[in-house]
């Protein structure tokens, strides 16, 4: 095999010996392109396609590229790989944010997997893909499959990236290509060097690779507090800086940040599990230094043909002293082509292992028995920039060194405060019938009026506290945790005091399992009564009328809407019914808004009681209220409905006193008919009020019902008044 790896124009692709690439038995070209322009990227894969028609073409957007020994960005690398004794299959799953990026992983592999296929070069549209997703689902169908790549990107834009093959460019989608082969020899290896410092921290809600909370906190939060604002601001552009850090098969896996959503949760490049813990990671210059050593020492051991390189975005902005050292001596060894992703893909023991902050190889030869080529390593000329990361690597390493130690020695001694006193209750319950409690910290008798005593001897029942839908909901979530084999969950229930009152508290539980099935639950409560009521609250005004409590004129609209829609559906109408106070100004301008406030409230309260079952009551604004009768009989000409507004009409012009003195006050009615006049709600309303308008103006009528007459009526009278309003300043009278 070999490999010809240039800079793309049309020029430089006419110099490469066309006619003996095209005469190999198989043809792979990787591009990857820093412009993300689908037009012009359309136009390399046609160039390519002209000059080599047999050749498999596999390709991806990036965050710089790699030739060689030089780092680019924006520029556009092609990679022309030739093989004699080996074959390429290649394939395309288009629209995983749709499909699922497992299922993705599962069609591709089905796809291309063969009995001598020994890798898969994979890439993923960096933005739709879980890419722990995508590996589970190749390796579902053949887990000793090495499969390298990565994810797509964009130059830190985080908008769209783009896919190439041999049938143009495509977004939300995964392009493969595997070589088969019974000569071919592969290596694979990777560097990571982000080492894991500070606090660990516990992923307290996850679905997937989307995060909800850490430290039962929004995950902006837990970035701004421990890394600053800007670097909370900025996300996820400097996620790729600081990911989180776990292991996973024995390997340090970490987890950068690829989308921030509109409620503040963060998606990671692959799942996140609830109840797992975390690490911030800080690029360690020390290590990289010594692990490209080892690198290359591995890689000088076997000879090598070709080595493509998929490195993180992370590692090339952190440090581009570093990364142009780390691929320096690999092109000493063979030729060297690759991109810097949004995720790479690392074979490890049998598993394939989405990472980020790393940089993967892949060398391959098809002639392995060769003599050893020796390569010359330089020494890493630190500048000034480098230095000084090192010298904070090292720092933070002995620092968090330190205190892990100094949090050892007193945690101790601290425990039994932090556990005992402060806003959180602990607990330890045997997860049996009974939910015996085992141990509560002593506060919780501040929170319940319950002691700790009482819950220990079983003189009251900690499920007895717990209403019955909550109670339910809680085992159902304890047995959704053993089933899928998880480790906690959380969720939020209201509690009884001793004194009768209901107090909300959310809890979090994790599930200590043993041998002998007698399970645990550890866990904690925070009581968030003053949130719930404060958020009912507001819950309730967002809908409702501060002053009278009725529905406010949003969910009127809500309400008024089914109400049409269920009608329509059963084939029977409703009326709504528009009421406006009459000389309600007055009594505001002579007895002040306060005694005008009074009588709304007194006229809310009786307009509910005269509508009762028949109906429901809003307040539409000012001395405006609306009454909606989903359902009655509007036959022999609408007898029910003149005897409800008969009796609305005298109940409102009932004296009413306030402060001693006697009021009186009358109302006009306007009502229309659902779905018969129109089956919109704001139309219905202008309707009634147009009905209204004239009872306002009528004599001895204390309802009118709305005819298209009366619409043509005051739409005369607007025209009229403004054509009055238009000829009295031109003279025209």
């Amino acid at each position: 095999m070999k490999t010809y790896n240039l800079y793309y124009s049309e020029n430089a692709l006419v110099r490469l010996p066309v006619h003996k690439i095209n005469k190999a038995k198989s043809v792979l070209v990787q591009i990857f392109s820093g412009r993300c322009d689908a037009v012009y990227l359309g136009k390399v894969i046609s160039s390519v396609r002209c000059l080599f028609p047999q050749a498999v073409i596999i390709g991806a957007t990036t965050d710089g590229e790699m030739l060689n020994g030089h780092v680019s960005t924006g520029k556009t690398v092609i990679s022309v790989t030739t093989f004699k004794e080996s074959t390429l299959h290649a394939s395309r799953v288009e629209k995983i944010s749709e499909k699922g990026s497992f299922k993705a992983g599962k069609k591709v592999a089905r796809k291309l997997v063969r009995k001598n296929a020994k890798v898969m070069i994979a890439f993923s549209d960096g933005l739709n893909t879980n890419g722990e997703e995508l590996l589970n689902g190749i390796t579902s169908v053949n887990s000793s499959l090495v499969v390298t790549g990565g994810l797509a990107a964009d130059n830190a834009a985080f908008e769209k990236t783009y896919l190439l093959d041999n049938d143009g460019v495509h977004d939300d989608a995964v392009v493969a290509v595997v070589i088969e082969s019974k000569k071919l020899h592969i290596q694979t290896d990777y560097k990571l060097n982000w080492q894991p410092i500070g606090k660990m921290l516990k992923v307290t809600y996850a679905e997937g690779n989307r995060v909800y909370s850490i430290d039962n906190k929004n995950p902006i939060e837990v970035y701004k507090h421990y890394l600053g604002e800007k670097v909370a601001v900025d996300l996820p552009k400097t996620g790729v800086e600081f990911p989180l850090i776990t292991k996973q098969n024995d390997v340090n896996v970490t987890r950068a940040v690829l989308m921030r959503h509109e409620d503040d949760s963060l998606s990671f490049a692959g799942n996140m599990q609830t109840g797992a813990y975390y690490q911030f990671g800080f690029a360690n210059m020390e290590l990289a230094e010594n692990d490209t050593k080892r690198v290359i020492d591995a890689l000088g051991k076997e000879y090598v043909e070709s080595i493509f390189v998929y490195s993180c975005m992370a590692r090339r902005r952190f440090s581009s002293a570093l990364t142009s050292h780390e691929i320096a001596p690999l092109a000493q060894t063979a030729e060297v082509s690759g991109f810097f992703t949004y995720g790479e893909f690392y074979h490890s023991r049998k598993s394939n292992n989405l990472l980020n902050q790393s940089m993967t190889i892949l060398a391959m030869t098809e002639n392995p028995f060769k003599r050893i080529k020796k390569t010359t390593n330089k020494n890493f000329d630190q500048d000034k920039e480098s230095s000084t990361m090192t010298a904070l690597s090292h720092l933070i390493t002995v620092a968090s060194s330190e205190l892990e130690e100094m949090s050892n020695k007193t945690r101790a001694t601290t425990n039994t405060v932090l556990v005992n006193d402060g806003p959180i209750v602990h607990w330890k319950i045997a997860l049996a019938n009974t939910m015996e409690v085992k141990f509560v910290s002593s506060n919780v008798i501040s929170f319940l009026g319950y002691s700790a005593e009482e819950f220990l001897n079983g003189k009251i029942s900690f499920l007895a506290l717990i209403d019955a839908e909550a109670r339910e909901l809680f085992f159902r979530k304890i047995k959704k945790t053993k089933a899928e084999k998880k480790i906690s969950f959380e969720g939020e229930f209201s509690l009884l005091t001793k004194r009768g009152r209901t107090k909300f508290f959310h809890y979090f539980m994790s599930l200590e399992r043993s041998e002998n099935k007698e399970d645990t639950l550890h866990g904690y409560m925070v009581d968030i009564t003053e949130r719930k009521i404060s958020e009912q609250k507001i819950k309730f005004l967002a809908f409702n009328d501060a002053l009278t409590s009725l529905p406010n004129r949003t969910e009127l609209e809500r309400r008024l809407c089914i109400n049409i829609e269920e009608a329509i559906h059963g084939h029977y109408e409703g009326v709504l019914l528009f009421l406006d106070l009459n000389r309600f100004k007055n009594i505001n301008d002579t007895l002040g808004h306060h005694i005008g406030d009074e009588v709304l409230k007194i006229t809310a309260k009786r307009l509910r009681e005269c509508v009762g079952e028949h109906g429901w009551v809003s307040r539409l604004g000012g001395d405006e209220f609306v009454a909606v009768l989903p359902k009655v009989d509007v036959q022999n000409d609408y007898e029910s409905v003149k005897k409800l507004s008969k009796i609305i009409y005298n109940k409102i012009e009932e004296p009413m006193v306030i402060n001693e003195q006697s009021l009186y006050i009358s109302t006009s009615i306007g009502a229309a008919v659902f779905p018969k006049d129109a089956n919109k709600a704001d139309i219905i309303l202008k309707y009634a009020d147009a009905a209204m308008y004239k009872a306002k103006k009528g004599k001895n009528s204390y309802v009118r019902f709305y005819s298209e007459s009366m619409n043509e009526s005051i739409k005369d009278g607007f025209m009229i008044e403004n054509h009055l309003r238009k000829a009295l300043p031109k003279n025209e009278f």
